[in-house]
């Protein structure tokens, strides 16, 4: 078997432990989580935690006195994401913990779409970096003017306009730029990378 593979698989198992004792510590605790999320921040924290621990402990068995030991920050939405590895351990303890009421109900059912938009939106977010990148390039680009025109992901106006279709509960267009409609809103496409995929879809339009 691939060690790189064994590794993670390796990594996966210790994460799915440290979550579940996690759970069980919240339920001990009778810890309270206004929104899926937050539970998903606090298993991430913990998950942070045990990893700088271990790295730590990794150190001082390899004598590696000076050399700083520092884990990765751990996403939330790691844990957060639907089809995530780790996420039936959170939808099992939030059903058995934290839902009292039909009003619970409906805000866990929110934020399972929540999630899933979430997860489409990041993987779009990632084509429109690749694409975005292409057209920095110019002339020198891998993509040719008639592959551009020919492949949707080229297209930013198709990604704005199926995200707001499909998530229109969760974004809106703001200042030219697409943003979450939450406190916080995040930016998904700014204006200025809109504007640059209007100007290219006019010059090939014009070619």
């Amino acid at each position: 078997m691939n060690r790189n593979y064994q590794a993670r698989m390796n990594s996966v198992l210790k994460r799915k432990e440290v979550v579940k004792h996690a759970l069980a510590d919240a339920s001990q605790l009778r810890m309270r989580f206004e929104f899926i999320s937050d539970l998903a921040k606090y298993i991430a924290l913990r998950v942070q935690d045990s990893e700088m621990v271990s790295m730590v402990e990794v150190k001082e068995l390899s004598g590696l006195e000076g050399i700083k030991a520092s884990s990765r920050t751990v996403h939330y939405q790691t844990f957060l994401r639907r089809g995530s590895l780790y996420r039936s351990y959170l939808d099992e303890w939030w059903r058995k913990n934290s839902l009292t009421s039909s009003d619970d109900l409906g805000k866990y059912d929110y934020f399972l779409k929540y999630s899933e938009a979430c997860s489409y939106i990041h993987s779009l977010k990632e084509k429109l970096r690749e694409v975005e990148a292409e057209l920095n390039q110019g002339e020198n680009g891998s993509l040719t003017v008639e592959s551009r025109s020919a492949a949707p992901v080229s297209d930013a106006f198709c990604f704005v306009e199926n995200l707001l279709k499909e998530f229109q509960e969760f974004l809106l267009l703001e200042g030219g730029a697409l943003v979450s409609k939450d406190s916080m809103r995040r930016v998904i496409a700014t204006s200025e990378m809109l504007h640059q995929y209007k100007e290219w879809k006019v010059s090939v339009l014009n070619r």
